[in-house]
């Protein structure tokens, strides 16, 4: 024991070697022939296959062994490859219950096991959390274009007793589960397959890179790449995806008609060669235009800040007053409320201001009207002219209004002088007031 020089080849450190040996350099590992260019120890024992065995164990705690595979030939072997501790799966073969697998650790899997996601032969790792639930990890040993490289995922108490289902994880060949040339015997459980189970198939992505991955039975357009997702809903899913690429690239979907396991026909959504208009869905085309009269295209930010500023620059400073009646307000046609019909009506101004004319009617030398609209605060003034007379002369009348009358905001009063007292008269007024 004692340390490795840097000029020893560890292919000598044979049965007659045991014991424990320092590395005390990176130096010294890489150039002894050790697997791993750390500082560490090595450790021969008489022991294991052939009688020797060596176990390198580096600072940083990992730890490679390798064997004889033939009686030691005196000088420096025959060695095995050096192999990293807890990358490979235990010798053997497991065909047991998956369920009772709660200690971490990696076994290679028969498809005589129970509680398989899949009746393929494949590693099984499982892994323990401090809290002591258990999660399992099932990949596919396999070349066969149907289940070349899946992985599914589950969680279990530390006793084993209880368990989630069987989820497959996105793979590459995850489109092969849409049905899309997957018999029951290679792949029973491959989601999307209308002829088996895929209704209960949690949500997953999916890729098909070629036509070869593809069945015409079951993809939307025959020979074309296409991608998608499965979406979960209770037993209905639907399946969307994207058939061909670039200008002749098609969005499709399709769904469970019930809550069985065979699949609607797939449905066409749109295309990118599929312009939109008012009267049709489609893919939009964007345009920076301000003056274009398409009913086709859609405006984008710039073209509306563009139009606005066209706008702003038209309307000059009025682009940027409030509505109202104060200083520097625009009104709007709501403060030009008016009533203009025959003889008698009224015109609202901004401010306030208020003007009405009609005819004032009565008996004797007191004539009156009603205002097409009462005056909220006060009436300012109102001339009267004669306007007829159903007997007698209009000559010598004369109209005259009291200003008393002028406190009366729902009507219009006068009085008339003369000597001429025959018939009734009428006369005309305008009245201002606010």
């Amino acid at each position: 024991m004692g340390n490795i020089a840097s000029s020893d080849n560890i292919n000598n450190y044979g049965p007659s070697f045991q014991g424990v040996w320092g590395v005390s350099s990176t130096a010294q590992a890489a150039s002894t022939g050790l697997p791993d260019s750390q500082q560490g120890y090595l450790h021969v024992t008489p022991y294991g296959y052939f009688g020797c065995t060596q176990r390198f164990t580096t600072r940083l705690g990992y730890e490679y062994v390798r064997q004889l595979t033939a009686a030691w030939n005196g000088t420096n072997g025959p060695w095995d490859v050096w192999r990293a501790v807890g990358y490979q799966t235990a010798a053997g073969y497991f065909s047991g219950d998956l369920n009772a697998l709660v200690y971490p650790g990696k076994l290679s899997v028969t498809t005589s096991a129970l509680n398989l996601p899949a009746n393929i032969v494949g590693n099984v790792t499982v892994e323990l959390r401090s809290s002591g639930e258990v999660l399992q990890t099932y990949r596919s040993v396999s070349v066969s274009a149907g289940n070349a490289d899946r992985e599914w995922k589950r969680t279990g108490n530390g006793a084993g007793t209880a368990w989630t289902a069987w989820t497959e994880t996105a793979t590459v060949e995850l489109v092969k589960g849409w049905g899309l040339g997957v018999s029951s015997t290679t792949a029973p459980n491959y989601i999307f397959n209308p002829a088996q189970s895929g209704n209960t198939t949690p949500t997953q992505f999916v890729n098909a890179k070629t036509s070869d991955d593809q069945s015409v039975a079951h993809n939307p357009v025959s020979g074309e790449e296409f991608a998608g997702v499965n979406i979960q809903r209770d037993l209905r899913p639907i399946q969307v995806g994207v058939s061909g690429r670039g200008p002749a690239a098609s969005l499709w979907f399709r769904g469970y008609s019930t809550a069985g396991s065979l699949l609607s026909d797939w449905k066409q959504v749109i295309t990118t060669a599929d312009a939109a208009s008012v009267a049709a869905k489609g893919v939009v085309k964007l345009s920076n235009a301000t003056n274009s009269t398409s009913q086709e295209l859609a405006a984008t930010p710039k073209a509306i800040s563009d139009a606005i500023e066209l706008i702003k620059a038209l309307m000059g400073t009025a682009a940027g007053k409030n509505i109202g009646v104060a200083a520097g307000q625009i009104p709007d046609m709501s403060f030009f409320e008016a009533l203009l019909t025959n003889q008698s009506g009224y015109q609202k101004l901004p401010g306030g201001l208020i003007l009405q004319w009609g005819t004032a009617t009565g008996t004797g030398s007191l004539l009156r009207a009603t205002y097409g609209v009462a005056f909220p605060n006060i009436v300012f003034q109102v001339l009267f002219t004669m306007a007829d007379k159903t007997a007698g002369t209009l000559s010598g009348l004369t109209p005259f209004s009291n200003a008393s009358y002028l406190t009366n905001l729902a009507q219009a009063t006068c009085n008339l002088a003369g000597t001429d007292a025959q018939g009734n008269a009428s006369c005309r007024y305008f009245a201002v007031g606010m």
